[in-house]
């Protein structure tokens, strides 16, 4: 086993950086024991899913802004490499379009609703996950945490990461039928 600094590992024995020995499966103890958790990883699939989701329809509606699906893809997909420059993106396009304000204010509306809900789904998709074991009036107890950017180990919530999806797949059916509206004016 590797040693890590413990700066690394909040556990005394670092036993969250022990290795899997097979040589099939070369995870860490943690990663192993999060991916048992089938209700989580498919919550955190759903968030992944769900965000890809928001960047064709961040696509789609700047397609529709420029009459150029190309531009549209370079602009979005391809130039735009975070989500915050994605909105940006999409923004700067918008406003100098063809749309009316309505419109234009809708997009916007949506574009500030999502940049609000990334901040969430940043948390989830890149806080690392841990277990942790705790011993408990003599009862063991075992639990997953995720790592977040301040460096504190906060316990999971399955009912926030459903939530956070919820909030996503609402906000993206409203976008859908926005899309339907934005073809019938402007296509």
């Amino acid at each position: 086993m590797r040693s890590f600094p413990n700066a690394l590992c909040s556990c005394y024995d670092q036993s969250c950086l022990v290795r899997a020995t097979s040589e099939e499966d070369m995870v860490s103890t943690d990663v192993w024991q999060v991916e048992q958790e089938a209700e989580l990883l498919t919550e955190y699939g759903k968030v992944c899913v769900r965000w890809a989701a928001v960047d064709f329809k961040l696509y789609q509606m700047a397609a529709i802004a420029l009459n150029n699906d190309l531009a549209a893809q370079r602009l979005i997909m391809g130039n735009a490499v975070s989500g915050r420059q994605r909105f940006e993106a999409l923004k700067d396009i918008v406003g100098a379009s063809g749309f009316d304000q309505t419109d234009r204010a809708e997009i916007f509306r949506f574009a500030d609703n999502l940049l609000r809900l990334q901040k969430t789904r940043n948390d989830i998709v890149h806080s690392p996950l841990l277990s942790r074991l705790e011993v408990t009036e003599g009862k063991l107890r075992w639990y997953l945490v995720k790592f977040d950017r301040k460096g504190r180990q906060i316990q999971i919530n399955l009912g926030e990461v459903r939530e956070h999806v919820a909030q996503v797949g609402d906000l993206l059916r409203q976008i859908e039928d926005f899309i339907d509206t934005l073809i019938d004016k402007y296509v």
